[in-house]
């Protein structure tokens, strides 16, 4: 639901008050407070976390001296978690140099993102929501979710093999319930390990949409999914396996979808505790998959948010031992679209860059076609993408190099016992290509996505942008690779940051070519292309 929200709605935010007596320390780097018991307190920004004596939980986790510093991403497009003091305790909040809010530089869909609080922290005190012009709301749980969480998370960390799953329609809170289970069982004294397996390619949890992906974690999640991509090398949110399905709907090919989950499923180790994130189409082909989901996954728990449709409510208490309802929520306001926060996802996605000595990341301040390219060769001689692969509709091979530029595109990385056979060049590009349907998951996995600023023709090289790191680019550059592009969301993000960023207008008439100077390779300029389809060429 996306409407214009109320201008001078005011929302309790925070209990606690600050006083002389309870702020320790106040300045352009820490707001170091002392709470009560039951005292809550909310800021909006990006801030460091630090209990220094005491407890508190935020956003479903429960957090102490030894948990160490957590670093909050409190932004004011997601509902904003509260502190809350389980006894007095004192917490200290640090400022943090905000690298999400420089993407504000390059895109509208960030603009207002970024906190400047008192003293120039990156965050700010607020007593009640209008203490901001933004239109904010909290992060509230009602007492139906606290108490089905509670149930679920003593079952697991009891037992260690729960499997969980929520399901629900769009904008029913299953993200929110996901986060709150994660956050409880991860920060829980004896917890099992815990792994999450992200089955919904339109709303993923760890990465970019399109992927679907198995993570183990060790982490609290505390921000919203653009703020915690995973990584193969983190050992806080570890990438297990990741497959593509190259589009935000299994629709078109819900046999590859349904073999994408069966191999991420067959990787969870039998003791471990697995949270399922599921798509929000719950009926026609949606409720099929979902049922062969739970049955697939041999699913624990299931927790229904309402409204569901009574024969698949029957359906999952059939295949569930433990089936929660959650009565249905008010939709919150929000003043961006899902389509909106596909794109800002995806936007972070490209820009980040994981640190392997630090475990962190950071969102490089670079618009996109600054950052340099990887070159790979496509030539039959030494080909570093042994094949273009198109899921979905594919166009015709002639029309390949001109999809192909400029498209988001994913790299999957093929076993060594796994050769694709029947590889074609197209005549004006000599690009290699293949027409089978997909790809086998068994025997290849997605390293990640990949955006191609250019074809070099002459030398046989497409220029791809990805945040992979070089590490994990050399880890593949010695196997085959498959470039798969398909039903990606269009990536306007990308051809409008130059634009943003030297503070022109793009032309809203023609949206997707650029204005001014070259960019890409021998003046190729980026646009939209619809040339005809297979099909439709023949």
């Amino acid at each position: 639901m996306i409407v214009d929200p109320p201008s001078k709605l005011s929302i309790p935010l925070s209990t606690w008050r600050p006083t002389k007596q309870n702020v320790l320390r106040n300045d352009k780097n820490d707001y170091e407070v002392r709470l009560k018991a039951n005292d809550s307190i909310t800021f909006v920004g990006e801030y460091d976390l630090t209990v220094s004596s005491g407890l508190v939980t935020i956003a479903g986790a429960t957090l102490h001296p030894a948990s160490g510093v957590q670093t909050v991403y409190a932004l004011p497009t997601q509902a904003l978690p509260a502190v809350v003091a389980r006894k007095a305790s004192t917490v200290k909040f640090g400022s943090v140099t905000s690298s999400v809010h420089a993407l504000s530089r390059y895109s509208p869909l960030f603009r207002g993102v970024g906190t400047k609080g008192e003293h120039g922290r990156s965050f700010s005190f607020l007593s009640y929501s209008n203490d901001d012009p933004r239109p904010l709301a909290p992060l509230e749980i009602d007492t139906d979710s606290r108490n089905a969480i509670s149930r679920i998370v003593a079952k697991a960390t009891g037992n260690g093999r729960s499997r969980i799953i929520a399901i629900g329609g769009k904008s029913t809170g299953k993200s929110t319930v996901n986060r709150l289970l994660c956050n409880t069982i991860v920060t829980w004294p004896e917890k099992p390990d815990l792994y999450y397996l992200d089955l919904d390619p339109g709303q993923p949890e760890f990465g970019p949409p399109g992927q679907l992906s198995l993570v183990k974690l060790a982490i609290p999640l505390l921000g919203p999914p653009l703020t915690h991509p995973a990584s193969p090398r983190s050992h806080r949110l570890q990438l297990v396996r990741s497959h593509t399905i190259a589009a935000t709907s299994f629709k078109d090919d819900p046999d590859l979808y349904m073999k994408c989950v069966k191999d991420l499923a067959r990787r969870i180790p039998p003791n471990a505790a697995v949270i399922v994130n599921s798509c929000g189409w719950v009926n026609g082909l949606g409720a099929s998959a979902l049922l062969e989901l739970t049955a697939a996954l041999r699913i624990t728990d299931a927790i229904l948010m309402q409204p569901i449709d009574p024969g698949l409510e029957e359906s999952v208490r059939k295949q569930c031992s433990s089936v929660h309802i959650l009565p249905r929520k008010q939709g919150r306001l929000t003043a961006r679209s899902p389509a909106e926060h596909r794109a800002m996802q995806t936007m972070a996605y490209f820009h980040h860059k994981h640190s392997a000595s630090t475990d962190s990341i950071k969102w490089i301040d670079k618009s996109i076609d600054t950052i340099k390219p990887w070159k790979v060769g496509y030539s039959d001689e030494a080909p570093g993408i042994a094949a273009v692969l198109s899921y979905g509709q594919a166009p015709h091979p002639e029309f390949l190099g001109e999809v192909l530029d400029g498209a988001i595109t994913s790299l999957v990385v093929l076993d060594a016992d796994y050769t694709l056979e029947d590889i074609q060049y197209i005549k004006e590009h000599r690009l290699p290509y293949n027409s089978i349907d997909s790809l086998d998951p068994e025997r290849s996995h997605c390293a990640g996505l990949a955006l191609v600023r250019g074809i070099d023709v002459q030398e046989k090289e497409l220029h791809l942008v990805t945040p992979l790191s070089e590490t994990e680019i050399a880890n593949i550059m010695d196997k085959q690779v498959v470039l798969v592009r398909g039903a990606f969301d269009s990536p306007e993000w990308a051809y409008t940051e130059d634009l943003y960023a030297n503070d022109e207008t793009p032309d809203e008439d023609r949206p997707w070519v650029r204005q001014g100077g070259q960019v890409g390779i021998e003046g190729a300029i980026w646009r939209l292309r619809h040339p005809p389809t297979r099909d439709q060429a023949r």
